[in-house]
């Protein structure tokens, strides 16, 4: 390739072998044909990494690149921001699949604003062991822009309330803009993406937020709040309240509506951790997760944030209302009946 490409495709692999080349296929048949393909082999200890040189061989466009030792997802794309040649980075799974119009169509797009950030919609695909999509959940955007420190944590909270903000994939970056800054992914297992675009969207001069569905964000069925367990979850939620608390005081914004509007992202989330803590993989038995209900409605973090919070919803009011007063067996009650209702939800 004698031109830097216009768009970088970063799509770390590790243990892909059955997915693979239908990811990467979604890329190399995209109507708009100026970009490059990085492929991040990190250790997979299946044949990713064979099928990764196989596909090079095939397409010019496509650069691997073999990690000596495993450093997980942040890190594998942290190798392909280095890499990159493109003007833009878009960050894809090697198990999910893009629009064949998705690069055309963000093209046109950057013709017309050339901001630092876009963000697009999802659409999350259920899937059987065959590959066959079983349900289908779009995650829209409404369209927006913003271009002063003020709108862009306010366009960042509204996102996050249109359950988009802590995705990644359905964003592209300006690379000058990554670089310059020397914005990295961390090691902070499940919110990555998060900790990411919270500290990288304060700092973009403009974000333009369209309405298009680009991206397929492939899951399991048996993927869901009930199945996954992580022991920090908890803590990573009070992290999660606390940065975008923050991003709301740095940048000046004071309208009440934003800060309840983490409340009642956070207030969610604590319901998420309750329910994690009756799934399966928890191996928690039930003393413990009563012991583990009542530690995080006592614990003096998760205190005083509910303090702030006074919804209007009724479905969070009441959430608001259980877990102010503590009710630690309403509390498991609630985690259970949830738990039941994704689980059918996701036959």
């Amino acid at each position: 390739m004698n031109n830097a490409p216009f768009f970088s495709v970063v799509m770390p692999v590790y243990n892909v072998e059955k997915c693979l080349e239908t990811a990467a296929n979604s890329v190399l048949l995209q109507s708009f044909s100026d970009f490059e393909l990085i492929l991040v082999d990190d250790c997979s200890p299946d044949k990713s990494g064979e099928i990764c040189d196989k596909l090079k061989e095939k397409d010019e466009r496509i650069k691997v690149i073999h990690k000596e030792k495993n450093g997980g997802l942040g890190y594998a794309r942290n190798t392909g921001i280095r890499e990159s040649l493109g003007q833009y980075i878009l960050f894809m799974d090697s198990d999910d699949i893009i629009e064949k119009e998705t690069l055309n169509i963000l093209y046109g797009y950057i013709n017309e604003s050339n901001a630092d950030i876009y963000a697009f919609g999802l659409v999350q695909d259920y899937i059987d062991g065959s590959g066959n999509v079983l349900k289908s959940s779009n995650v829209n955007l409404k369209k927006d822009f913003a271009d002063n420190s003020a709108d862009i944590a306010r366009l960042a909270i509204d996102m996050d309330l249109q359950r988009n903000f802590a995705y990644a994939c359905s964003k592209i970056y300006k690379s000058s803009f990554l670089k310059e800054n020397n914005f990295l992914f961390t090691d902070v297992c499940l919110m990555e993406d998060f900790v990411f675009n919270i500290e990288v969207f304060p700092k973009a001069s403009k974000i333009v937020v369209i309405e298009e569905v680009l991206y397929h964000y492939i899951k399991p069925p048996h993927t869901t709040l009930v199945s996954t367990y992580n022991s920090k979850f908890y803590s990573l939620c009070k992290m999660r309240y606390s940065k975008e608390y923050e991003l709301l005081e740095k940048c000046g914004v004071t309208e009440e509506r934003y800060y309840q509007a983490i409340c009642d992202i956070y207030i969610k989330h604590i319901l998420s951790v309750f329910v994690r803590d009756l799934s399966d993989s928890s191996k928690l038995n039930r003393k413990e997760r009563i012991s583990h209900i009542k530690d995080v409605l006592n614990d003096i973090e998760n205190i005083e944030i509910l303090k702030k919070s006074h919804s209007n919803s009724k479905a969070i009011k009441m959430l608001e209302i259980i877990f102010k007063n503590r009710m630690v067996i309403l509390s498991a009650m609630l985690a259970k009946i949830y738990s039941v209702l994704q689980k059918s939800r996701n036959k």
